[in-house]
């Protein structure tokens, strides 16, 4: 929702007004501590002058769902997703952090390379303990 008040070049304290509700909510739901109603999401779409559906599409709660999923699935994934928003934090511009995103599949697979004849030894080892 951020991207779409900025982009109508509106203050938090602005759109409040406009919905005459508390820059406070504003805040809260930007910050994902607040969820709007089905009512609210269409004042707010008429305020910044979008369509509901916009304002699901810049909804991140969807995606924190698929991400908690993949780093359950892939722990390696949570390494990657820490990492991006530490370097993100640390002012690395989105430009750089696309680069090593690009990068990295080619870090990976040499990586895992590197890493096979280990795990052949490990399952050579745990095929013969289980023996």
């Amino acid at each position: 929702m951020r991207e779409l008040r900025n982009k109508r070049d509106l203050s938090i304290r602005e759109l409040a007004k406009l919905i005459e509700r508390s820059p406070s909510m504003i805040s809260e739901i930007e910050a994902g501590n607040r969820f709007p109603s089905e009512d609210m999401m269409g004042v707010l779409s008429r305020a910044l002058r979008c369509t509901v559906d916009d304002l699901r599409q810049h909804d991140w709660r969807p995606r924190k769902r698929e991400v908690n999923e993949l780093v359950a699935n892939n722990p390696d994934l949570g390494w990657v997703f820490r990492t991006v928003v530490d370097k993100a934090r640390e002012g690395v511009p989105p430009r750089d952090l696309k680069e090593w995103l690009d990068q990295m599949p080619k870090d990976f697979k040499a990586k895992e390379e590197s890493l096979e004849p280990n795990r052949r030894s490990l399952r050579s080892r745990e095929g013969a303990s289980s023996e």
